[in-house]
């Protein structure tokens, strides 16, 4: 009897088993089935294609080499050390005077640039690429050519890939405005999502096999230049100081983000007959729109550009608009590409500081919290200190603090003075960067009057700034409860643009 009901019990679970496997296999995307890296752990070994990307083989080793890039980081018992320091964070919010927290964020915002007009943000010409960015989320072809043709342009190809390394895109044109349309798919897949996360610092040089002159950057700001000995030029501008050397001796790379900048050349590629024949021979300018992913790749896409169409890198042939951008430009490249590349960043928008940079400054304050959990015996590593931090946790926001803010702060400003900006791994969001962003308290200081009293009572809770992906603001993550998502999504953009969501 007993022999029986093992028998049964095995055979159930061995249903239950192919149940579940044959469950798992559906729910699998074709391409992971048909790739043959994954065919090899079920069958014989075949070659694997070496195109990157490609295969999943290709995408694991991309994946263990951005973590490589990361070895030097490490904090001990990560996952508690994580909710005490959401506990610190929630302490030291609620212990600082309101008023104070709302003047320290306005400051932040307001000093990270020059003051910028919110119409000139609300007008047609963004109002209008963030409608191209956003339709390019539709998988519909016909919805999409309904949608731009009320804007003058003519669907010419609908591109929705099937693997990581390629973004989903539409490419239209408008003869009446002598202009190519590129609307770039943001993160919406799970292919999306491990092409962003593939996010290594590479080269920008030496990716183009087709193509052997140097990536061309023009500086965003007034600037002089200055020859000195070894075929070296020293530019001098209000920004930057920047380091040109011969383009063969290989110190004068691009560093761009590995996954966008892999999905960017494999879209150049598909694009390329329409740029000639519209480009080189019409004489059309280029406009790419995206947001998320798809800003990142507008913004790659156009450096690949220009470096093989020299038309567009005069009178303004070519413009990017980038919707909450990720992080994809080496500091000196994003400073440089305002030549062609605006950035629009929402608020807290969480996506655009997802940099090495802020990661590194982050752990460095973890570690510090660790140490202090570790000196008053609350590291969860024995049944004692468990249950001391147990108990911790159990105080809520009232609770006595870990660090005082004084400490914490040191902590962040010593991390930020320790980390070098310049290094080729990390990486910040290109071209000029405007960012919108609602005033905690009435602070229209330095704002033009008669412009406050003509804006609608919406618009008088928006305040604006000019400035670049090297500002302060995009080194502090403002921890306030969803809002570091949600002002992502494309629906807060149209609110900050005062546009009608559009889908």
């Amino acid at each position: 009897m007993a022999a029986r009901h093992m028998a049964l019990h095995t055979s159930a679970s061995s249903a239950f088993a192919a149940v579940l496997a044959q469950w798992m296999w559906k729910q699998l995307p074709l391409w992971i089935k048909e790739d043959i890296s994954f065919q090899n752990l079920l069958k014989d070994k075949k070659e694997v294609t070496q195109e990157e990307l490609s295969h999943l083989g290709s995408v694991v080793e991309k994946l263990q080499e951005m973590v490589k890039s990361t070895k030097g980081i490490y904090v001990p018992q990560l996952h508690a050390t994580f909710l005490a320091y959401i506990q610190l964070s929630c302490q030291i919010k609620l212990s600082q005077p309101k008023l104070q927290e709302q003047m320290t964020r306005n400051y932040l915002y307001k000093s990270s640039g020059k003051p910028f007009s919110m119409r000139r943000l609300q007008s047609p010409e963004f109002q209008d690429a963030l409608n191209f960015a956003t339709w390019a989320y539709h998988d519909d072809s016909q919805v999409i050519q309904e949608k731009i043709h009320k804007h003058g342009y003519t669907l010419l190809n609908h591109h929705l890939p099937l693997r990581p390394g390629n973004v989903a895109y539409f490419l239209a044109v408008s003869h009446e405005k002598k202009r190519l349309l590129v609307g770039i798919r943001g993160t919406s897949s799970l292919e999306d999502i491990l092409t962003d996360c593939c996010s290594r610092a590479v080269s920008l040089e030496g990716k183009n096999d087709d193509d052997n002159s140097c990536i061309e950057v023009q500086m965003a700001t007034e600037s002089e230049m200055h020859l000195a000995n070894d075929d070296k030029a020293e530019i001098k501008s209000r920004r930057e100081r920047i380091l040109l050397e011969d383009c063969n001796n290989g110190d004068n790379y691009i560093w761009c983000h590995e996954g966008i900048l892999i999905s960017s050349e494999s879209m150049v590629r598909k694009i390329k007959p329409f740029i000639i024949d519209l480009i080189e021979e019409c004489d059309y300018s280029v406009m790419l729109c995206g947001h998320s992913l798809g800003a990142g790749a507008a913004t790659l896409s156009a450096l690949i550009l220009r470096s093989r169409f020299p038309k567009l890198t005069t009178n303004q042939k070519l413009r990017v608009y980038a919707f909450g951008p990720p992080p994809v430009l080496d500091r000196d490249s994003a400073v440089a590409a305002a030549s062609f590349c605006t950035s629009v960043v929402n608020n807290a928008d969480i996506i655009p500081r997802c940099s090495l940079y802020n990661f590194a400054v982050f752990l460095e304050c973890l570690r510090k919290v660790q140490l202090r959990l570790v000196e008053k015996e609350m590291s969860p590593t024995g049944l004692i200190s468990t249950k001391a931090f147990i108990d911790k946790l159990s105080e809520g926001t009232s609770g006595k603090l870990l660090m005082t803010v004084s400490e914490l702060n040191k902590t962040a400003r010593e991390a930020h003075e320790q980390t070098t900006p310049h290094k080729p791994e990390h990486l910040y969001i290109p071209g000029r960067v405007i960012m919108p962003y609602n005033p905690l308290i009435e602070d229209f200081e330095g704002e033009d009057d008669d412009e406050i009293d003509q804006l609608k009572p919406e618009q008088k809770t928006w305040l604006c700034t000019e400035t670049d992906g090297t500002a302060a603001v995009f080194r502090n993550v403002e921890v306030d409860g969803a809002r570091l998502f949600t002002d992502h999504a494309s629906s807060s953009y149209f609110e900050a643009l005062g546009m009608d969501y559009d889908f």
